[in-house]
């Protein structure tokens, strides 16, 4: 079952990251291009594709996609995907949402009707409904600083420095 989260921390957090290397048996860390895969082997194997590349919808992997700084004043949003479109990683998934949902782990931001939703840029307010802030990047948006997709960091950020700049804030 295909399932993503979206989850706002500091970009020197560890705490998603951590919480899946932890799992017993630990899976196996992949760092790609600005993510992470974790693959589970004790759930299955790697199934190839047609293409002789990773089928990620027949394969135990995980993607995350860490926050990071991005114009010295945006945060991006962290992203958890659960790629297998079979049952694979349902236990891992229940316990992610689980731990998510636990009041020390996690403040849900709806960005449509919180306050915070004023320092949520970009695309973030169109794709998602439920955005999950950890302590740390709780207190990034108690302090004033804006996140934004990890899509939109990658487009041209001009126009939004510059809208950022009108309120005082310092984007470069």
């Amino acid at each position: 079952m295909v399932s993503t989260f979206y989850y706002l921390e500091s970009p020197d957090g560890n705490r998603v990251v951590n919480w899946f290397l932890s799992r017993n048996p630990a899976p196996e860390r992949i760092e790609l291009a600005g993510r992470e895969l974790c693959y589970f082997r004790d759930l299955g194997s790697l199934v190839k594709g047609a293409d002789g590349g990773i089928d990620v919808r027949q394969s135990p992997l995980v993607s995350i996609i860490p926050p990071r700084l991005t114009n010295e004043c945006l945060i991006t949003m962290g992203e958890v995907h659960f790629l297998a479109s079979n049952d694979l990683l349902k236990t891992v998934t229940n316990a992610f949402r689980r731990w998510l949902k636990m009041p020390d782990t996690s403040s849900e931001i709806l960005p449509m009707k919180d306050d915070f939703g004023y320092f949520l840029e970009g695309e973030i307010k169109n794709i998602t409904t439920e955005i999950h802030a950890l302590p740390s990047g709780r207190m990034e948006l108690e302090s004033g600083r804006y996140f934004i997709s990890d899509a939109d960091a990658q487009r041209d950020q001009t126009a939004l420095c510059k809208q950022l700049r009108l309120r005082g804030v310092a984007c470069s």
